[in-house]
């Protein structure tokens, strides 16, 4: 093709060809790769064939109907030097004259020349298509006039400016465009990594909302290859049905058309570092500098991250939120990078900021849940995931967030007709998480046919890592460890090296009764993914167990040196500490993880938290404090109750079982499916405050 960028085109449009077409041709082809070699070289030819028809137009016809600047206009070929003079002079004095038309008709003009039809141009613009056709033939008009004056040998003047019209109010200043970097919708996308296993994923998507179809998308970008705009548009609608592999073919061609859209870059990115292209996704930022200056910072960030060196990326991300005071997008970029690097509050102060600068981002909204739920802000989280669904009715954590709750309120019993439950199923046609929460709250409310939620589901994509990652989290809390260590090692096959699997694996082994597999998943948890809070604390509340008292207690101090404004980190410390039987210092520690939880609100940490220390004094031989403890936990159990009395009820039967203070259950076991309280009962007294669960 002789040019990379025909070559590249070349290659988009024979790859959505093949996707189009193989299936239907495949049984019938002898030889696969002559026919694919046969459909790219005819693709290719047809861009010559394009090439060569524009350049053989004049630049006399193309002046009567599309006069562009130099970047734009093709030199016809002649065949003498005078007229290639002449025609080199035409075309100086047509750019001369589309550069002096008043902005509003030249960025019409070039709008003309650069997009396809009068439906990108008003898109581009933001105006009306009859509105850009006026303006378009008034700069036709004032073209024609200065061509005229130049034929006539009259050197052409700059068009003057249309009168306004009598009585017609001025035009006010315009209005500001809304920031291109606004994350819209969060959506789920499986792609396929380069070894050819599948991977799930959450896309924040950038580009604004398409009110077309997919499918007329698809007919006019294959009319108009060469669209840029409508390219975006349907990778925003592929984006939206979860289809990232098909969309990065349509985002990539269309920056190329549209390189200033900082929006389409953000999502290409995202889908190269889902794809686990780091090389891929370092290049796309590159490409991204050169037209997206004032996001320079944002986009080295993001390449030093995809590069892995994440000390160099939060740098980049502290000085974009600088250099980019109204926009969220660095914000959210750093709030990402230190919830990988195990900084739950670090991250929650990050989205915080974010959403003072724009409290309709979705990212942010939606991000900061598990974060919030460490500090002991469970009510906000709740209130930040309903404005998310304001904002994102489809937002796939939101609803799952949701529909847990709803089903945790109703004691487990929930009517799968309902329209909550309804909009979950969408989302799990592409997304375990959903399907694992929908086979949980089956179970729970007494259906064995839940289990089939899972198990279908490993065998339509048995190399989808998240799919054997909740099958491994729903055999867990069915009280079978040993068949979820067996699909947690299925997993590490599809991806080793993975952090949440590490530290799923060391949980799981424990409650397994497997010590050796235990301390061996510590080890390697603490060598792979040491740095974290979260994994300091898993291997401390392991080792514990485990008898490594000296050890545990060392990496628990570890942990909250970390985080030491953390509720959760303080409480945990506390528990490490009383299985070491230093009472005193445990007292001490979850006295701090109280003293940290916001007033009013943090009752899931609270209750337990309380619990705790009237355990703890009563072994001390301070009766009046246990009791005091045991009253303030009783009354975190009535506020608990409101959003979730199947663990307010649990954990209330335990105070009265362990310290026999005398009080009416919160809730009855006739008020609670029998299922979902057995599988909360064992989660509760098994799994760390940290510990990731549903809702």
């Amino acid at each position: 093709m002789r040019q990379e960028a025909d070559a590249e085109e070349a290659f988009s449009r024979a790859s959505l060809l093949l996707y189009r077409k193989l299936s239907a041709h495949v049984e019938k082809v002898d030889n696969l790769r002559g026919w694919i070699l046969r459909l790219t070289f005819n693709v290719c030819m047809s861009l010559h064939r394009e090439n060569r028809r524009r350049a053989e137009q004049s630049i006399e016809e193309m002046a009567a109907e599309s006069p562009a600047p130099a970047s734009v206009l093709p030199h016809s070929p002649v065949g003498n030097p005078e007229s290639a003079y002449l025609q080199k002079e035409l075309g100086h004095v047509l750019r001369s004259s589309i550069e002096s038309l008043p902005e509003r008709l030249r960025e019409t003009m070039i709008g003309h020349l650069t997009l396809d039809g009068y439906r990108e141009i008003a898109d581009h613009l933001e105006i009306n298509e009859p509105n850009a056709r006026k303006r378009m033939q008034e700069a036709r008009e004032a073209l024609a006039q200065g061509l005229a004056q130049y034929r006539a040998g009259d050197a052409p003047r700059p068009p003057a400016p249309r009168p306004p019209v009598r009585g017609r109010k001025p035009a006010g200043p315009s209005r500001p465009a809304e920031p291109q970097e606004r994350v819209r919708a969060l959506r789920s996308a499986v792609v396929t990594l380069p070894g050819g296993q599948e991977r799930e994923g959450l896309l924040a998507l950038h580009l604004p909302l398409s009110r077309e179809r997919r499918d007329t998308l698809e007919r006019y970008v294959e009319q108009h290859p060469r669209s840029g705009m409508k390219r975006l548009a349907l990778a925003r609608a592929l984006l939206e049905e979860g289809r990232a592999d098909e969309a990065r073919l349509h985002l990539k061609a269309g920056v190329k058309r549209q390189p200033q859209r900082l929006d389409a870059w953000l999502d290409l990115i995202a889908i190269y570092r889902l794809q686990e292209r780091p090389v891929a996704a370092a290049e796309a930022c590159e490409r991204a500098l050169a037209a997206n200056r004032p996001a320079t910072a944002l986009l080295q960030g993001l390449q030093a991250w995809c590069l892995g060196r994440p000390e160099d990326a939060e740098r980049s991300f502290l000085e974009a939120r600088e250099a980019m005071p109204e926009s969220p997008a660095p914000c959210v970029a750093l709030a990402e990078l230190q919830m990988a690097t195990g900084r739950p509050r670090e991250a929650a102060e990050s989205l915080a900021q974010a959403l003072a600068r724009d409290p309709a981002d979705v990212a942010a909204l939606t991000l900061g849940a598990e974060p919030l739920r460490l500090l002991g802000r469970a009510a906000e989280a709740r209130r930040r995931d309903a404005r998310a669904l304001e904002l994102d009715a489809a937002n796939p954590p939101a609803l799952e967030r949701r529909l847990a709750a709803s089903a945790r309120r109703a004691g487990g019993r929930i009517a799968p007709e309902g329209g909550l439950w309804r909009a979950v199923e969408t989302s799990a046609r592409t997304r375990p998480a959903a399907r694992s929460l929908l086979a949980f709250l089956r179970l729970g409310g007494g259906d064995l046919a839940g289990i089939g939620e899972m198990v279908s589901l490993l065998a339509e994509r048995p190399r989808l890592l998240q799919a054997r990652l909740e099958h491994a989290r729903l055999q867990d809390a069915l009280d079978r460890p040993l068949a979820a260590l067996q699909e947690i090692d299925a997993a590490r096959e599809l991806q080793p090296g993975s952090r949440e699997l590490d530290l799923l694996a060391c949980r799981v082994a424990l409650r397994a009764g497997l010590p050796h597999r235990a301390l061996q998943e510590c080890e390697g948890l603490l060598a792979g993914h040491g740095d974290a809070w979260d994994t300091a604390s898993t291997a401390a509340w392991a080792l514990s167990h485990l008898g490594r008292l000296e050890r545990a207690v060392e990496l628990s101090r570890a942990a909250v040196a970390r985080q030491p404004e953390l509720p959760a980190a303080w409480l945990e410390h506390g528990r490490v500490l009383a299985r070491a039987e230093r009472l005193r210092e445990a007292v001490a520690a979850t006295e701090t993880g109280w003293s940290l939880l916001p007033e009013g609100d943090g009752f899931d940490l609270a209750v337990p938290a309380a619990l705790d220390l009237a355990v703890l004094h009563r072994r001390l031989g301070y009766p009046e404090w246990a009791r005091q403890w045991a009253l303030l936990a009783l009354e975190a159990c009535v506020a608990l109750r409101e959003t979730d009395p199947v663990r307010a009820h649990l954990l209330r039967a335990r105070i009265q079982a362990e310290l026999g203070v005398a009080a009416a259950p919160a809730a009855g076991p006739e008020d609670i499916s029998p299922a979902f309280l057995w599988i909360e009962e064992r989660r509760l007294l098994t799994a760390q405050i940290s510990e990731r669960s549903f809702g």
